[in-house]
This record gives structure tokens, C-alpha cells and sequence, in this order.
């Protein structure tokens, strides 16, 4: 779950730095795709909204449907073939802000990360702008989100990003 929120943070922080100026959201179609020690691939594709203020929305379309939601200080993951919702507040002590803070710059359009004892590869486009970050889980499986069709600055609504749970769900707070 902190990938969802690493991700975002990167996002912002590293645009926020770039020749990019006056940030104020980002939309994109991403491709994840996780190879586990065997070499075998799972494939995800969906979308990605950011904007300040601490708002991401990410939404999974293949080959599963998930909505994860960070909004204020917690993360509403929704899985409609599940019928449920988790939602998990946000540690205060988790400061994903300063982690990309501390990224380092290790090559002109990449960055490292580190968190959870983790490291993550940040690839960048001229303009500072994410279009790939790879890393390895804590099961060796080795992921790699491509950030494709990206858009800056384009109107989003705020309401984009507020958990929307189904009455029938069953809630799972953590």
C-alpha cells in the first residue's frame, strides 16, 4: 500500500523540482507489470490522477478492477469483485515526503528511493516528469509502472478523488 502513496509523493516532488512549473495536477495511463524469481509476469493496466493537496486516485482495469483511493490522511482501496472496501489510515510517522526528499540523483533522468527498506528506481523524461519506476517487493518480484499518455495541469475535480464505497460493501478498516 505505501507503493500507492510513494508513488504520488515521487510524482509531485520530483515535477515540483523539475523545469515543470506551477504543478497543480497530473493525469496518466500506467502499465504495471510485476515478473516474479520464476519469470513469470502479471500485467496491470489502468489510470493515474494526482493533484495537490495530497490527492491520487489510481484505477485498475485489467485484468482486475480495484480503485484505490489517498485522500486527507487515509487509503480506500475498493475491490468490486470482492464487494469490499479497506481502508487504512495514513502514518503520520511515515514521511514519504522526506524519503523523496532524500532521493538521489544517480544519472541524468534517474533517481533512487528508498523506503521500507526498500529501493526504488525513478526513471524521468526530460522534463523531470515520471514515466517509469521500477523496484523489487519484499517477495523478490521484481515491478515496473510506465506512466504513458501523461497529462499536467489539466482540470480535475476534486470530488474525482473521494472514496465513493458501495452501501452493500463490506468495510475492513485496518
Amino acid at each position: 500500500m505505501k507503493i500507492f502513496i510513494l508513488i504520488f509523493t515521487i510524482y509531485l516532488n520530483l515535477i515540483a523540482n523539475s523545469n515543470v512549473k506551477n504543478l497543480e495536477s497530473f493525469k496518466a495511463t500506467f502499465k504495471q507489470t510485476i515478473t516474479n524469481k520464476n519469470g513469470k509476469k502479471l500485467h496491470y493496466t489502468g489510470e493515474f490522477y494526482a493533484k495537490k493537496n495530497n490527492l491520487a486516485l489510481w484505477k485498475y482495469k485489467t485484468p482486475i478492477k480495484k480503485i484505490i483511493y489517498y485522500y486527507k490522511d487515509s487509503i480506500t482501496i475498493i475491490e468490486p469483485d470482492l464487494e469490499q472496501a479497506i481502508i487504512t489510515a495514513v502514518n503520520k510517522k511515515d514521511n514519504l515526503l522526506k524519503i523523496i526528499k532524500d532521493a538521489k540523483r544517480v544519472a541524468e533522468d534517474r533517481y533512487i528511493a528508498t523506503c521500507c527498506d526498500m529501493h526504488y528506481n525513478i526513471f524521468t523524461d526530460k522534463n523531470g516528469g515520471v514515466r517509469k519506476i521500477v523496484y523489487k517487493d519484499k517477495l523478490g518480484n521484481t515491478n515496473s509502472i510506465i506512466f504513458e499518455n501523461r497529462e499536467i495541469n489539466k482540470n480535475i475535480k476534486n470530488s474525482l478523488f473521494r472514496p465513493k464505497v458501495p452501501e452493500d460493501f463490506d468495510i475492513i478498516t485496518r
